[in-house]
């Protein structure tokens, strides 16, 4: 994550905290959800290679990891 992706991050969490809320935790939450949203793109890319070269188990594994990751989003 660059510091320009962090400064947006940021920046968003002051606005969206509610008047009585301290911003670190929408920030926290927002830059959780950016990593997710990262690794789970690598986890796609990896399963469509393995589809792409027919290797079934591979693509499977990293078809749960994406899911995995998007399970830990609803937590």
């Amino acid at each position: 994550m660059t510091n320009e992706e962090i400064d947006r991050l940021l920046e968003q969490a002051v606005r969206e905290a509610a008047p009585e809320e301290l911003y670190k935790y929408p920030f926290a939450r927002l830059v959780a959800a950016a990593e997710r949203e990262a690794c789970l793109k690598v986890c796609n890319e990896i399963a469509a290679m393995y589809k792409l070269h027919g290797d079934v188990a591979e693509r499977v594994a990293a078809e749960w990891c994406a899911d995995a990751i998007k399970q830990r989003g609803k937590e």
